[in-house]
């Protein structure tokens, strides 16, 4: 692939984030410093930009 290696750990966090969403009730708070985010205001801006929706509607529509 063309990523260089932090867009690489970029997409993992997003990933590890995704999972945790849905397998977890995880506070939005406590999964973005989990998962490598400094605070849940980021990982929601980094969620955002990639889904186009905030990680609470994921979560709520990726319901098991």
């Amino acid at each position: 692939t063309h990523t260089n290696v932090s867009g690489r750990i970029r997409e993992q966090k997003r990933m590890h984030v995704t999972k945790q969403l849905i397998l977890t009730d995880r506070k939005i708070s406590e999964l973005a410093i989990v998962c490598g985010y400094t605070n849940a205001t980021s990982l929601s801006r980094a969620f955002k930009a990639k889904y186009g929706i905030p990680p609470s509607d994921y979560r709520e529509g990726h319901k098991i």
